[in-house]
């Protein structure tokens, strides 16, 4: 192709501000990013369970089979649905289920503390179409229950076809998926507990079924501060973990995704991240965080705050920076009693991410006296009609008077 002179020139200028750009505002690929923690898993991620906040990542979008981690959220519906002591049976096609499995035989009653434990701890794909049958009737039933709520907890790459993980072309999930599921899961206290269990011993109606349980999880074994989740593997999955550990009151969540060696991506994933990143408390719960103006109240502020501490996780070579915005829906009016959801409030940090916590009223706001409210909002007017109201009581009080003493006016 022949150039004109001009058109030679303006092109080794545009190479050359290229070149400069890429100098001085150099683009970082997904590489760049994670080259301070390097692990042999396709797909991983670490969030900080306080907050929420996805703190480093590889791939984390990334649709991929989950395997037996699924049993997460199966665990978190059947601790919702039943109680600890509910007798539950065994499904007649239970025997259907191949795999990892405690030997369920068809009509065997099991209770639903001792099915939790082998869902989790042994990983057992026959407990986990048990609780699915028992809770929704059908497999179908209880799959549609288990992706309403994974989206309801805000994910948005899921899609679960069974409650157990065994390989299903579309039966898929994300790392920061998982983690969402895993975080809102270790709300709850019985989950949180049985995940962290290195063994544990059940009865058992069938003799020969499995009941001392021992869980695959190996850094319960070789971390001291871990405190869970999930193992799972399938030859297309690869080997996962979902895990979880806490030290010095801090509680980090990993997610592995067809891993090498997920032990070891699991340790440097931890490791890295309490030593790199730091909590720091910005707002203990129930002190003034703003101030409001109030409708019709015997105040006109009204102090807002969160029942709840405010922390924001940072680097430890960078400063804590933040910024908040305070929503309400609508202009607030008296009465407020104290304790009250107001509105919401949203922190952001320097890196853009964000957290979300509901207001509350930090005191009692009273209803101002419809004397005193009629005065207020009306002014001159108000002040007026009062007076209005004074003369005419006055010049009422003089005709009776005059009445009685038989005086006309």
């Amino acid at each position: 192709m022949n150039f004109t002179k001009s058109a030679k020139t303006a092109q080794w200028f545009i190479l050359f501000a290229s070149f400069f750009s890429a100098l001085f505002n150099p683009i970082h690929s997904a590489a760049e990013e994670n080259c301070e923690l390097e692990i042999s898993a396709i797909s991983a991620c670490i969030m900080d369970y306080e907050t929420g906040k996805i703190l480093w990542k590889k791939n984390k979008d990334d649709s991929l089979p989950p395997a037996s981690t699924t049993k997460i959220l199966t665990a978190l519906l059947l601790i919702e649905n039943t109680n600890p002591t509910d007798i539950i049976t065994a499904p007649e096609d239970v025997n259907k289920i191949g795999e990892a499995s405690i030997f369920l035989l068809p009509g065997e009653k099991i209770s639903s503390e001792n099915l939790l434990k082998a869902i989790i701890i042994s990983s057992a794909n026959d407990a986990a179409y048990t609780a699915a049958i028992h809770i929704a009737k059908s497999e179908e039933a209880f799959v549609r229950m288990m992706n309403l709520r994974a989206k309801r907890m805000g994910c948005r790459n899921t899609n679960f076809l069974n409650p157990h993980g065994l390989h299903h072309p579309n039966h898929i999930t994300t790392a920061h998926d998982l983690a969402v599921i895993t975080k809102e899961a270790l709300k709850n206290p019985t989950l949180a507990d049985v995940v962290k269990m290195r063994t544990a011993r059940i009865t058992r109606e069938n003799p020969k079924g499995k009941t001392l349980l021992i869980s695959r999880n190996q850094s319960l074994k070789d971390d001291s501060t871990a405190d869970g989740v999930k193992t799972g593997f399938t030859n297309a999955a690869g080997k996962c973990l979902v895990g979880s550990a806490t030290r010095d009151g801090r509680r980090m969540i990993t997610v592995i995704l067809n891993s090498k060696d997920r032990n070891d991506d699991n340790k440097k994933m931890l490791d890295w991240a309490f030593s790199s990143y730091k909590s720091h408390l910005i707002y203990a719960a129930n002190t003034p965080i703003s101030s409001l103006r109030i409708n019709e109240g015997e105040q006109e502020k009204l102090l807002v705050g969160t029942n709840t501490d405010i922390n924001i996780v940072s680097k430890l070579t960078k400063k804590d920076s933040y910024s908040y915005q305070i929503e309400t829906s609508e202009p607030l009016t008296a009465p407020i009693k104290k304790g009250s959801i107001v509105g919401r409030i949203h922190f952001t940090d320097l890196t853009g991410y964000r957290q979300t916590y509901p207001l509350i009223a930090l005191n009692d706001i009273h209803r101002i006296s419809r004397t005193i409210l009629v005065s207020t909002h009306h002014g001159t007017e108000a002040r007026l009609l009062s007076l209005l109201c004074i003369i005419s009581t006055t010049a009422f009080t003089t005709r009776r008077r005059s009445i009685k003493s038989g005086t006309t006016i």
